[in-house]
């Protein structure tokens, strides 16, 4: 490779670097605009709900996600300071919490360290939706052991790949004082691979999903009409959003110019969060929404009554189809008056 080639791959990954500062920028500026727009609503709903591990998760989910993402602008921005052998080390260490970004520059692939899109944000997300479809299939032991079995089997293999490249990289890190980057002598083959398992939990969950939501079309009541809406729309635009963010990633990774690792890292964090967040919260909303319907005591004098739904989408009853209702309502509670 001549010198004005490896020049030129520089100024391509500089401008790589650059653009992934904007594209985090976008990312921040979507997670905090949410957050103030939705924290009426937030406030509401989640605050004044009793705790349980989805809340737990919602909230480690809002509260991470900002200075993770801040965090990552500054590693990709000139704020940072020069860094050692053993901090490039320790940065490959805690690979769980870092991207590595390479640009091939003569006989050395130069690794960025930044701390962006940490898989354990990733796996967060996934818990919250994967408690959301236990919950629609909880009458089934069989399917809640299979779901939680793909779950756990899906990020492990992740893990896998993840400690592999590791692996390959830490015996070969350096830093350069003339790029100003953690550098590795050597790339791994697995760590393109890290978005596939997660890619196929994401599928299965949209096809139990979607599944249900055609059984519960067969027995669905007006009462139950709104909470099953919300349930099943956010649910599979939700999907839909988070597969073209996660394709655009692995299209990257698998076409693109290494340098370019971090452009849509941050954005697919920053959607994640939002659609996440949103889909729990809406649920959340719904099952604390008091429903004004007419009861008629007699034919002169109609009354108001007010019924309220306080159940979460995390006791969701299902399969009971002999009682012929929508998988969400316990039985006996159809006609119950608050």
């Amino acid at each position: 490779m001549s010198q004005a080639e490896h020049l030129a791959e520089l100024l391509s990954a500089i401008r790589d670097v650059y653009t992934s500062r904007l594209t985090s920028a976008v990312a921040i500026t979507l997670v905090v605009y949410d957050w103030i727009l939705n924290f009426s609503t937030e406030y509401e709903t989640i605050y004044q709900s009793r705790w349980t591990v989805p809340k737990a998760l919602f909230f480690y989910i809002r509260i991470i996600t900002p200075p993770g993402i801040l965090l990552c602008i500054y590693q990709l921005s000139d704020l940072r300071g020069p860094l050692t052998k053993s901090l490039c080390l320790y940065g490959v260490g805690r690979a769980p919490g870092y991207r590595h970004v390479h640009l091939v520059g003569g006989s050395k692939r130069f690794v960025f360290r930044s701390q962006c899109k940490p898989p354990d944000e990733l796996t967060v997300f996934a818990a919250l939706l994967t408690l959301r479809l236990i919950a629609l299939y909880r009458r089934k032991t069989s399917m809640v052991w299979f779901i939680g079995a793909f779950f756990v089997a899906s990020y492990a293999a992740t893990l896998g790949l993840v400690i592999d490249a590791l692996v390959t990289y830490r015996d070969a890190m350096f830093y350069s004082d003339k790029v100003k980057v953690c550098a590795a002598t050597t790339s791994s083959a697995t760590f393109k691979a890290i978005f596939y398992a997660p890619a196929a939990f994401e599928f299965f969950v949209f096809t139990l999903t979607a599944y249900r939501a055609w059984l519960d079309a067969k027995v669905i009541t007006s009462n139950s009409a709104p909470f099953l809406l919300i349930l099943y729309r956010d649910g599979i635009a939700s999907f839909f959003i988070m597969v073209i963010a996660r394709a655009w990633n692995i299209w990257i990774y698998l076409t693109q110019p290494l340098s370019s690792f971090n452009l849509g890292t941050q954005i697919m964090w920053s959607v994640n969060t939002v659609l996440t967040t949103r889909v729990y919260m809406n649920l959340v909303w719904l099952a604390k929404k008091p429903m004004v319907e007419e009861t008629s005591m007699g034919t002169r004098n109609p009354t108001q009554g007010i019924r309220m739904r306080v159940t979460m989408f995390t006791e969701v009853q299902t399969d009971d189809w002999k009682t012929q209702q929508p998988s969400h309502v316990y039985p006996g509670e159809e006609g119950r008056e608050v």
